[in-house]
């Protein structure tokens, strides 16, 4: 199964909220809707995770 990885490095994996923001470096997520963090690659995957069936 193919899945579109666009943004899915500036979406939380937490509550959704996308913004280019939430990127803080290569390897830092934070979310700043929610707080959550986690490692970028880390939240990438559970995302594209997610949107596969």
């Amino acid at each position: 199964m193919k899945v579109d990885p666009a943004y899915t490095s500036q979406i939380c994996h937490a509550c959704g909220h996308c913004a280019a923001e939430n990127r803080e470096s290569q390897a830092v997520f934070r979310c700043r809707a929610c707080g959550h963090t986690d490692h970028a690659d880390v939240n990438a995957a559970k995302n594209m995770r997610q949107d596969v069936p």
